[in-house]
C-alpha cells in the first residue's frame, strides 16, 4: 500500500466518503494468459487473512490502537 486509506477515518461516514477502486479498471485477461502458458503450476486463491487486510486499510500502528481500544 502507498498509503492507508482509512487510517484517518474516525467513523462510518468517514470510511463511506473514501474513494473505493473499480473493479471495471483492471484488466483481468492479463492473469488468465500467463496462466494458460504456465499449465503445470497450480493456481492458489481465496485465502482470508481479516487483520492483514484491516491493518493495510489503517495502518499497523493505527490498528494496533483500535485493538487496544477496544479490549
Amino acid at each position: 500500500m502507498v498509503r492507508h486509506p482509512l487510517a484517518e477515518a474516525r467513523s462510518q461516514a468517514d470510511a463511506a466518503r473514501t474513494a473505493w477502486p473499480d473493479a471495471d479498471d483492471w484488466d483481468y485477461s492479463s492473469p488468465r494468459t500467463h496462466c494458460e502458458a504456465l499449465p503445470e503450476y497450480t493456481i492458489l486463491a481465496g485465502t482470508s487473512e481479516p487483520f492483514y487486510l484491516y491493518s493495510r486499510l489503517r495502518g499497523m500502528e493505527q490498528a494496533r490502537a483500535d485493538l487496544d481500544r477496544s479490549a
